[in-house]
């Protein structure tokens, strides 16, 4: 059988929970009986200050110990972060994109293929989980990856937040399965 990886890389602000939700869709894959590999980078550690996640998933051990250069799914948590030099860096046009927006930016549709939109911010705020300036969108951004890639399950993604939620768990769990039925999925724009 050959490796097949798939490798993600979230970019968000601290607060918003990035570093959870690769946890979150990491565990679900797990679940999977896949192999998983989730680590951060943390520039200034302070709410708001940019931080990445990355998360590889695969069919075998993995052995690859770097940060992700050429992921096949980026995940941007904080839609203000699109414009800055690094959170785009890397991908392709079959990139597959997950933005937590209200709309899709047209700047960004001529460049990428396939691109998901999701309100996780409104959905946060929906379901209590943060505030209206500081929603925390990390379990809603989770759903949405589960319906954009199909890569995990909604009973392994629901286990993980059980697993990862200090607070709130049904919250966050409705939070997920709200996105996971709103969020747009990726239509090829070519």
């Amino acid at each position: 059988m050959p490796i097949k990886s798939y490798e993600v890389r979230f970019h968000g602000r601290g607060g918003q929970g990035v570093v959870i939700v690769s946890k979150i869709i990491g565990y679900a894959a797990f679940l999977n009986k896949s192999y998983i590999q989730c680590f951060p980078e943390f520039g200034v550690e302070r709410r708001g200050a940019p931080v990445k996640a990355f998360l590889r998933i695969s069919n075998q051990q993995i052995f690859i110990r770097s940060s992700i250069e050429k992921p096949d799914c980026i995940v941007v948590l904080d839609p203000m972060l699109l414009s800055q030099h690094d959170t785009l860096a890397g991908a392709s046009s079959d990139c597959l994109l997950i933005i937590n927006s209200r709309t899709a930016d047209l700047q960004i549709q001529k460049s990428f293929n396939n691109i998901c939109v999701v309100n996780a911010s409104d959905i946060a705020v929906q379901n209590g989980l943060g505030t209206a300036t500081t929603p925390i969108v990390n379990t809603a951004i989770a759903g949405a990856f589960a319906q954009a890639t199909e890569i995990i399950q909604m009973k392994h993604l629901e286990k993980a937040i059980l697993k990862y939620s200090p607070a709130k768990i049904q919250e966050n769990v409705k939070a997920a399965y709200q996105a996971y039925n709103t969020v747009s999925k990726p239509i090829p724009l070519k």
